[in-house]
């Protein structure tokens, strides 16, 4: 279809305005308004056909357009979308106008397709429509809110940027937590149906193997709690009675079934929540000090998670938590969790995360109360961070970060004992002894490296 007959279409208007338009339209660069209705029934998540009210209201030709991203093969939604394209690019908001429900329906079912590139180039059309729609767009933010935020923390950086230029076409920077909390209530409520949905119910296993529902799944929780830990970095701006609303929209979201999340067996969520705690724990420490019975062995335990892809956010959590919350240290099981943990992490090379992880634990280190570092715990971390080295990815590519983690923290033992002249001597020795054993025992260049280095320090 060429854009002249494009722009012959006629279509019925729909005259029906949001009660809080005027409100909403305020939020936005060229206006946005609420969406006073449920647009999904009694649920908040897409539905999974077209909806005969949006095709009464298109002309045929754009009905036919619209079907077409209910279909399940890419390249048929993929067209419809760059039809679309040239649909909004060639035509006047008279014509653009009647097609705004059938298209915020349509954002909210493809910005969780399974094909990043559609997610990706619904953003790129979504912003067009922006461009031309404005004030026209605003019946329908509280209906589209939660799926471009997820669009915003996707796992694909191409979608992210997409779904962020469309953002900034729609929001001043100064409206964006007012259009949050504007829209707060179907956020939550729609985040919240997710995180209550299975790999099974969130797709009909009749139609995609176990292996999609359980990619699809992933993906969308990992974007839903990667949305919020994004929602945290408004929050430090706010007015005192704008933070007491976030504060209760993330109360009102987590519970205890929430943190099972930090021991899915899914990378991307685990990532996704190591994020999250991190963040609140910086910018909304309300919440971590109410969860901290819940979050502790969670988090200072997490030294079991041997996927290295998950290591960086992971420390994040850690340290941000041990350092700021000491008290987390007494509802951590310490011998029973979070050392045989550590332990077990630090022989295997920190699971060949050395580059994110060794500059970290000197910090966590240090942030175990003083109580708990005897000389059987010092004996036992340079035992333990030792062995590291006589791994091959150890002896190959960090031996020089964990040389320098032995020094840092035996410098640190040293200054926090040094007023125990027995500790003092022990730690001397343990020094020599760690340092030589990888001489006899580890086949040349590395042991010399590692023992002249030491031997350097002394």
């Amino acid at each position: 279809n060429n854009s002249n007959s494009k722009n012959k279409i006629k279509i019925k208007q729909n005259k029906k305005n949001s009660s809080s338009s005027s409100q909403a339209a305020a939020l936005l660069t060229n206006s946005f308004s609420s969406f006073s209705t449920n647009s999904f029934g009694t649920s908040n998540l897409p539905s999974s056909s077209f909806s005969v009210a949006l095709e009464l209201s298109l002309d045929q030709e754009l009905q036919v357009i619209f079907k077409k991203l209910w279909k399940k093969d890419s390249i048929t939604k993929t067209k419809a979308l760059h039809e679309l394209e040239t649909f909004f690019n060639d035509s006047d908001i008279d014509l653009i106008s009647p097609c705004l429900s059938a298209w915020s329906a349509a954002y909210c079912k493809l910005s969780i397709d399974e094909d990043w590139k559609v997610r990706e180039l619904l953003n790129s059309v979504f912003q067009l429509l922006l461009s031309k729609a404005k004030r026209k767009m605003a019946p329908h933010l509280k209906r589209l809110m939660s799926f471009w935020l997820l669009n915003k923390s996707d796992p694909r950086r191409e979608v992210i940027t997409a779904a962020n230029d469309a953002f900034k076409e729609a929001f001043p920077a100064n409206k964006y937590s007012d259009a949050v909390l504007f829209c707060k209530d179907e956020i939550k409520e729609t985040f919240k149906e997710y995180l209550n949905q299975t790999p099974q119910t969130m797709s009909n296993t009749k139609l995609v193997s176990q292996e999609q529902a359980n990619e699809k799944y992933e993906r969308i929780i990992s974007s839903v709690i990667l949305a919020l830990s994004n929602l945290t970095g408004i929050i430090t701006t706010e007015t005192d009675q704008q933070r007491q609303n976030y504060i209760q929209f993330f109360d009102e979201l987590l519970d205890v079934k929430f943190w099972k999340f930090l021991s899915s067996k899914m990378t991307l969520i685990r990532k996704s929540c190591y994020s999250f705690v991190g963040s609140l724990c910086e910018r909304v420490p309300e919440i971590i000090i109410k969860e901290l019975p819940s979050l502790s062995n969670l988090i200072l335990g997490a030294f079991s998670d041997q996927e290295p892809s998950t290591h960086k956010n992971m420390w994040q959590a850690i340290i941000q938590l041990s350092t700021r919350f000491p008290d987390c240290w007494k509802y951590a099981n310490l011998q029973k969790v979070v050392l045989p943990r550590f332990w077990a992490f630090l022989r295997a090379n920190c699971y060949a995360s050395g580059t994110n992880s060794y500059s970290n634990i000197t910090l966590f280190c240090k942030s175990i109360p003083k109580e708990y570092i005897d000389e059987k715990f010092i004996s036992q971390f340079f035992s333990n961070l030792c062995k590291s080295f006589t791994t091959e990815s150890g002896r190959i590519i960090v031996a020089d970060k964990i040389i320098e983690t032995f020094i840092d923290c035996y410098l640190y033992f040293i200054e926090t004992f040094v007023n125990n002249e027995t500790m003092c001597e022990n730690l001397l020795k343990n020094l020599f002894e760690e340092l030589l054993k990888p001489y006899f025992s580890q086949k040349p260049p590395c042991q010399v490296e590692f023992l002249e280095k030491g031997l350097s320090f002394i």
